[in-house]
């Protein structure tokens, strides 16, 4: 696959005419530097609303695309867990994401390298996952930290907005590198296309920073780029000009698209360094580049020529860089990220990405020893508090990273199981000459479409051959405790929905229960089980990832568990963490209890006052109240959850600390995590109260393994 500088010469005699067309045309330093003001083509620039739009349109392919390409075999990871952080370089502030993706081991109390990564797009679409194949490769060869960058996009936030976040992103993974147990003497950066150029571009910008603030030490060893823009004074006419098979390049609407959007305003200086790469001087490419470079390009790109121009700038004096440089035979621009899932994994094997092997230095195993720490404590991000959590595993879940989806399914729930039902009813009963069998025919019919479906990819989701999804332990048609709980209530409601719309005319009434019969039902499961918990009951069937015969969890546990390892796409590995937090933690556990007690409870005297009321009133009224008075009960008690949960995970975690320091000041911080590890436990059963059997010592000196 490789290919030498004579190699690469040997092609001149098919483009030799355009390049001497195109060196003429090329901008010279120093002297007056080109903006898009001097690219008119006659044409008004688009308005940056269109181009909002356009934007949103290509994103929304892009991720059908991603999609099928996720789907080849073998697929690959989810992030192990995701930190937004604050932008503190761009005069645009806001927050943007890095997504983490973890080696085996790294709950241990080494210092591991770090690949940060920043994804392709021509800085308009993409996002933070797109790149996950890749990180499995780093991972499995490298032995390092894959950290994905979510830098924001154009045209909402145009240059120079994504190399601020990529020299924030490694900002923050410096100054956090013992919270993160990361090596920041061992760093690396890597990306695709626009991501490539902020790979080159992020450290030449923390190379300025250092000259004007004070960073922690700090040293980026390497830099691998893939099909990078490197020069933006050249023009998409003149670039489609070198390239061997124009017919491959991307779309003029698409390259369009990301110029307009990115380059912004229209007197741009073009040959910023920030932006334009090659155009850096030679001393600030020596500061700012580290010493390793490898330089990927594609033999059918029409960004081919400036690549092999930088990376043969880079390697000659006065820079002086050691460079590997590629060209991948037979490929467009963006190959690795076909969508077609036959022909992905072959190319991607082919390619193997098995030049992640020359990232094997910044992962050497004997730099990870002589880099051995304890273990670090939570990171200090935007003004909280910091907390000394060294024995407390992390859940490391965000629900607001999904907070898209959240709001869809949420909405669409309530929308199906409170206000269609209402408006309907209402809608057809006043509006229309319909008899009540039809109305109700017509409400019934609906019912189910959202959480059948959902109900149904959870299904899916826990029989997949793979143990991705299921309970720890669990067998592959067993389904978790949250499953079977809500399977056996909706077929009830289902039932009852049919058999009152049977009978002419209806049974209103009812037809009113399903939702208090929901809550008495959840009520009841949550005062059982929480009664058993207080009493260390054993289980009389596996709940969940807890075995038959262990002491009976808060019905709240499981469920938790439940939704957000299949339903929130937290999988096995959330599933991990929940369970060795609950084991660990006696704050936690009293909070999970509490909750429980407000849920079940609440629920158990809300059920049974609706179906007071449904059976009370008129008709008319009972059927309103039945299923419109559960969107308020679970409004609030959501919103008291939400505060309590903040509250209890807050001091629980100034709980911790404390503890910890005073064991530290007892013990040593060697022991102390362990020794609070099973003080905690051991407390808790001094005083009754529920936890699940205790590990021996020797089992709790292992780390958990919170990779699936």
């Amino acid at each position: 696959m490789e290919t030498s500088t004579s190699t690469l010469e040997n092609q001149a005699d098919e483009v030799s005419h355009v390049e001497a067309t195109l060196s003429k045309q090329r901008p010279t330093l120093p002297g007056k530097q080109p903006t898009r003001a001097a690219d008119k083509t006659g044409k008004a620039p688009p308005s940056r609303g269109r181009l909002r739009l356009s934007a949103n349109w290509w994103r929304s392919l892009q991720c059908v695309g991603m999609s099928l390409h996720f789907l080849a075999y073998p697929r690959p990871p989810n992030p192990d867990f995701v930190r937004s952080i604050p932008s503190t370089l761009s005069s645009r502030k806001g927050n943007f994401a890095l997504h983490f993706y973890v080696p085996d081991g790294y709950e241990k109390t080494a210092r591991w390298p770090v690949v940060v990564n920043f994804h392709g797009g021509g800085f308009t679409i993409g996002n933070g996952t797109d790149d996950a194949r890749f990180a499995r490769f780093v991972l499995e060869k490298a032995h390092a930290i894959f950290v994905s960058v979510d830098y924001r996009l154009a045209p909402e936030y145009p240059f120079p907005t994504a190399v601020e976040d990529g020299a924030d992103a490694l900002l923050y993974i410096i100054k956090n590198a013992e919270d993160l147990r990361v090596d920041p003497k061992r760093i690396a950066t890597s990306g695709f296309s626009a991501g490539g150029n902020i790979a080159i571009t992020a450290p030449l910008r923390l190379s300025q920073l250092r000259k004007t603030r004070a960073v922690p030490g700090h040293r980026v060893v390497a830099l691998a780029t893939w099909y990078p823009i490197t020069d933006y004074t050249l023009t998409r006419e003149q670039r489609r000009l070198t390239a061997i098979r124009p017919e491959e390049c991307l779309s003029p609407a698409l390259t369009d698209l990301f110029d307009a959007s990115y380059l912004y305003p229209p007197d741009l200086n073009l040959a910023d360094p920030y932006l334009s790469p090659s155009k850096a001087s030679d001393e600030l490419l020596r500061e700012g580049i580290p010493d390793k470079v490898l330089f990927y390009t594609c033999e059918w790109d029409m960004l081919l020529h400036e690549g092999e121009e930088l990376s043969q700038r880079l390697k000659g004096p006065p820079i002086s860089k050691n460079v590997r440089y590629t060209m991948i035979r037979g490929v467009a621009h963006g190959w690795d990220k076909g969508p077609n899932p036959m022909k992905t994994p072959r190319k991607s094997e082919m390619f193997g990405f098995a030049n992640t092997k020359d990232l094997e230095a910044v992962g050497d195993s004997q730099a990870i020893e002589a880099s051995r720490l304890q273990r670090p404590t939570a990171p200090v991000i935007h003004g909280k508090p910091k907390y000394k959590l060294a024995g407390l595993p992390r859940l490391d879940y965000n629900i607001m990273h999904y907070k898209t989806k959240l709001f869809i399914v949420t909405g669409l729930l309530l929308f199906e199981g409170s206000i269609a039902p209402v408006l309907l009813y209402y809608a057809l009963t006043y509006g229309t000459t319909l008899r009540e069998g039809i109305i109700f025919a017509i409400i019934t019919s609906l019912f189910g479409f959202i959480s059948g479906f959902e109900f149904a990819l959870r299904s899916w989701r826990l029989i997949l051959k793979e143990d991705t999804y299921r309970p720890l332990g669990e067998k592959r048609w067993r389904f978790d405790f949250t499953h079977q709980s809500l399977g056996l209530i909706y077929t009830i409601m289902t039932a009852i929905l049919i058999g009152g719309s049977i009978p002419h005319p209806p049974v209103v009434r009812l037809l009113a229960i399903p939702m208090p019969l929901f809550f008495i039902h959840i009520g009841l499961q949550g005062s059982i089980m929480g009664w058993m918990a207080e009493r260390r009951a054993p289980t009389l069937v596996r709940v969940s990832s807890i075995p038959r015969g262990e002491p009976t969890p808060p019905f709240v546990l499981p469920l938790i568990e439940d939704v957000v390892a299949v339903d929130g796409d937290g999988k096995k590995a959330y599933r991990q963490r929940l369970m060795e937090r609950w084991r660990v933690s006696r704050r936690f556990r009293a909070m999970i209890k509490g909750l429980n007690w407000f849920w079940g409870v609440g629920s158990l005297a809300f059920g049974i006052g609706l179906m007071v009321v449904v059976w009370t009133t008129p008709e008319v009224i009972a059927y309103g109240v039945g299923w419109g008075a559960p969107l308020v009960f679970i409004g609030v008690w959501t919103f008291v959850t939400v505060v309590w949960t903040r509250r209890g995970l807050h001091f629980e975690k100034l709980g911790w600390t404390s503890e910890l320091d005073a064991r530290e000041a007892k013990l040593g911080s060697r022991d102390a995590d362990l020794s609070l590890r099973e003080g905690s436990l051991r407390d808790e059963q001094v005083v009754g109260a529920t936890d699940p059997p205790i590990q021996a010592r020797e089992n709790v000196e292992k780390p958990v393994d919170t990779r699936v």
